[in-house]
């Protein structure tokens, strides 16, 4: 099958290894080591096998779950509502096609955590497609009802995005979790993710009504990835105030006052990105009220 790695051209390779992974007693991922890479990680003494990344607004972010467009008939469903207790490949983080922890754990990550984030593809592309909120403001394991109104931190689809701004969610007994970008909703003109948008556009799940500019829905193999995290909050007022070493990518600076996407590799690092827009967007910006 060329779609499995091993066997998808002549040059591939198949692989076993023996080695003694190492054993934290790290709750979360985000009391993990902060030099610790992205990957996978044996958390609670053994008692959790997850997916962590460690780059993202400082890294931290455990994997809770994860599917592919074309699982979507699992997932869409009010009966994979994440306020429920529907496991699936647990043991295996990397799974994400197909991939979710049991309720108890994530709670237990909840209760050590302070966020949640959805990406798309494992947030391969960190500037576009994405949603940051607290806990206290929207809880994914607890939320229930329609046109749920909630404060994000930041939110991205399809190249609109806002911070601290209000985005509709949905999850009831119908839906899992997500967010229709079909419409300007909960006043948030910030956003305004309608351009562009299909008809009743479902974003991070349920995926009743897909857009292939989407980044979660551009291809069946495209990955809805859900996370609960402790992101870092620097003091830093700028990028070029942040550790030499801080990789590229979003960050909350001026004491979480500022969520801002910083180059920290072109001409030294320290750039911090005051605007971007697409060619498709040109309209938007050409204008002097847009100077």
């Amino acid at each position: 099958n060329s779609g499995f790695q091993c066997t998808s051209s002549s040059r591939s390779t198949t692989n076993y290894w023996l080695g003694r992974p190492t054993v934290y007693s790290a709750a979360t991922c985000a009391d993990l080591p902060s030099d610790s890479p992205s990957g996978m990680y044996r958390l609670q003494g053994g008692q959790l096998f997850a997916y962590c990344d460690m780059t993202t607004m400082g890294g931290g972010w455990t994997l809770i779950e994860s599917f592919s467009l074309a699982n979507k008939d699992i997932y869409n469903g009010g009966d994979m509502a994440l306020s429920l207790d529907k496991p699936r490949n647990e043991a295996n983080p990397l799974s994400v096609a197909d991939y979710r922890l049991s309720q108890a754990n994530m709670q237990s990550l909840a209760s050590a955590s302070t966020h949640w984030r959805a990406t798309c593809n494992m947030h391969s592309d960190t500037t576009r497609d994405y949603a940051v909120a607290s806990l206290d403001e929207l809880n994914p394991l607890t939320l229930s009802g329609a046109h749920q109104c909630r404060r994000m931190d930041a939110m991205n689809v399809r190249g609109h995005e806002c911070t601290n701004c209000n985005a509709a969610w949905w999850q009831t007994s119908s839906y899992h979790l997500h967010h229709d970008s079909g419409g300007t909703h909960c006043s948030a003109p910030a956003l305004a993710p309608a351009d562009g948008s299909v008809s009743s556009e479902d974003n991070f799940g349920y995926y009743g009504n897909q857009n292939s500019g989407f980044q979660c829905t551009s291809s069946s193999r495209s990955t809805t990835n859900y996370w609960l995290g402790r992101p870092t909050v620097y003091s830093a007022a700028t990028c070029a105030d942040l550790p030499s070493d801080s990789p590229s990518g979003m960050y909350r600076l001026q004491g979480g006052q500022l969520f801002a996407y910083c180059d920290m590799t072109t001409m030294g690092g320290g750039w911090t990105l005051i605007e971007s827009f697409s060619l498709a967007n040109k309209d938007i910006y050409n204008g002097g009220d847009m100077a």
